[in-house]
């Protein structure tokens, strides 16, 4: 997954990091780490993005559309 912070205004890109992502099908907050630290700023809007990459998905009802394994054989493939 690629994960951004991006300034709202200007939409610039403040920070990213590519790194893999594994769903447990949990409704679990996990931490996004950078490389180098990104400053926000107080009474300053930003956008939080993850964008998933792949070839396809495999989805169901509790990864919210990312294959994880937790649904047994109720998965189905959907292309990208």
């Amino acid at each position: 997954m690629l994960f951004q912070i991006i300034h709202a205004d200007s939409e610039v890109v403040m920070g990213q990091n590519d790194t893999a992502f594994s769903c447990d099908g949990t409704d679990s907050t996990w931490r996004v780490m950078f490389k180098e630290p990104v400053e926000i700023q107080p009474n300053v809007n930003y956008v939080a993005s993850a964008t998933l990459k792949a070839s396809y998905v495999w989805g169901c009802v509790w990864c919210g559309g990312v294959g994880c394994g937790v649904c047994g054989g109720e998965e189905e493939k959907k292309g990208l």
